[in-house]
């Protein structure tokens, strides 16, 4: 059996880390192209004062939708509905949430 030693190099950013629109295509290894496109979608929306740079949370989204892009062979504006409905699924839930809390709250 041979020894194999795997080293990972990871680099811890904070959700207020600034991206521009040429790091976002670096980062996430896509064509600008391709990015665009998720932009033109609003699947990724440029924020900061000028409306230029991207936020780590659209990093973050911008991966997901181009994994779900990948793995399930939707093209784009099928990616922009599958994103827009997670997230209202994911505000209904907190929402929920924050009712059964002031249920709990109540009852005390």
């Amino acid at each position: 059996m041979t020894d194999v030693n795997v080293v990972y190099t990871v680099e811890i950013v904070g959700f207020s880390t600034r991206y521009t629109f040429r790091e976002m295509c670096e980062i996430s290894h896509l064509a600008e192209a391709v990015v665009t496109e998720y932009i033109d979608y609003d699947v990724i929306v440029a924020d900061g004062p000028a409306g230029v740079d991207f936020t780590q949370k659209q990093l973050d989204r911008l991966m997901k939708a181009f994994r779900l892009q990948r793995d399930l062979e939707i093209n784009t504006p099928g990616v922009a509905l599958v994103i827009e409905l997670m997230d209202s699924n994911q505000h209904l839930e907190q929402k929920i949430k924050q009712l059964k809390m002031r249920t709990i709250l109540s009852i005390d």
